[in-house]
């Protein structure tokens, strides 16, 4: 866990305008818990066996990407406010996402991401949990 409560708000990508709606909140009350936050800078690769060889030929290609996952814990009002909430979330967030990460003083943005995988576990009590994954050109300190 990191010393600094994180807060990340999303958009719609492409459509400009603020960041006014939060994905997840740590400062939030009831209460959510953000862990398991691993941006991840990628790249493509191209890996070729040469003949007569015991070793192979390697290089990049470009084409650098980042993953961002993360997993967020809520604790909710009712356990029937944790299973609506679950049912409802997933359709609620745009499949072309902007990203805004707050964490004490310093801002990240995962720009232009497709939003491309969601694991939620059945609620416990009030609670739920969420993973999340998201893929964008990139991640940066520079405002979308």
């Amino acid at each position: 866990m990191s010393a600094t409560l994180r807060t990340i708000y999303y958009r719609a990508a492409a459509t400009g305008g603020s960041f006014s709606t939060k994905l997840a909140d740590e400062t939030a009350s009831p209460g959510e818990f953000i862990r398991d936050f691993k941006p991840r800078m990628m790249g493509s690769v191209q890996v070729e066996p040469l003949f007569g060889s015991n070793k192979s030929f390697v290089a990049t290609r470009g084409n650098r990407y980042w993953t961002l996952g993360f997993t967020v814990e809520r604790l909710h009002a009712s356990p029937e406010v944790a299973a609506a909430f679950l049912d409802t979330h997933a359709t609620a967030l745009p499949d072309s996402i902007d990203l805004k990460i707050v964490q004490g003083a310093t801002i990240t943005y995962l720009s232009a991401a497709a939003f491309h995988g969601l694991d939620a576990t059945e609620p416990t009590g009030c609670s739920s949990t969420i993973s999340y994954q998201f893929t964008g050109p990139t991640y940066n300190e520079t405002a979308p």
